[in-house]
């Protein structure tokens, strides 16, 4: 680390349950080694800047932080290194970039869910109807196409992991998939 001029660290706190405490990380990132892994049962700009004294007495530099963009944490970093560049994480920023068309994405998901799974039930209830007077060969056609619902069914829980998968549009992938299956 000291070769390099010093230390890259990343900070983020974790909250492993719901609630008190969160649990702080610091990182060296280019060794990917924990430099510090403490809980705190708040996140104020004081606790933060006690938590992190620790870490600005170690005999190397700090060259660079990386958090998110919590205001307390960033304030804590600029108290404890005023002259060190500091930078909201990629991730955390393209997330909060993306949080308009995660909504629209959301919503024209549900919008789709209420137009199709009126249908996938009714289809249900129409096969296992005719499936009882169906001779053999018409139950095992029912049988592929019982599959085809049962991958629509699951296309509809496509679920959102922001900002990079969006479950709406998974969905209409995955149906899409599914329609020109049928058609071939």
């Amino acid at each position: 680390m000291r070769a390099k001029g010093g230390m890259l660290l990343s900070l983020d706190g974790i909250q492993p349950d719901q609630g008190p405490p969160t649990v702080y990380l610091v990182r060296e990132v280019e060794s990917g080694r924990i430099i510090l892994a403490a809980p705190v049962r708040t996140s104020e700009t004081e606790t933060l800047t006690r938590l992190l004294a620790p870490v600005q007495a170690l005999p190397v530099a700090v060259r660079g932080v990386v958090s998110d963009a919590q205001a307390s944490l960033g304030y804590a970093i600029a108290a404890l290194w005023p002259e060190v560049p500091h930078q909201i994480g990629q991730f955390h920023a393209l997330r909060d970039a993306s949080k308009l068309i995660v909504e629209e994405d959301g919503e024209a998901k549900r919008a789709l869910c209420r137009q199709l799974q009126p249908k996938l039930r009714e289809y249900r209830w129409e096969r296992v109807k005719r499936k009882v007077s169906a001779s053999p060969a018409q139950q095992a056609q029912y049988d592929v196409l019982d599959r085809y619902a049962l991958c629509a069914q699951a296309a509809l829980h496509q679920e959102n992991l922001a900002p990079f998968r969006l479950g709406g549009l998974r969905m209409h992938q995955a149906l899409d998939e599914r329609a020109a299956s049928l058609e071939r």
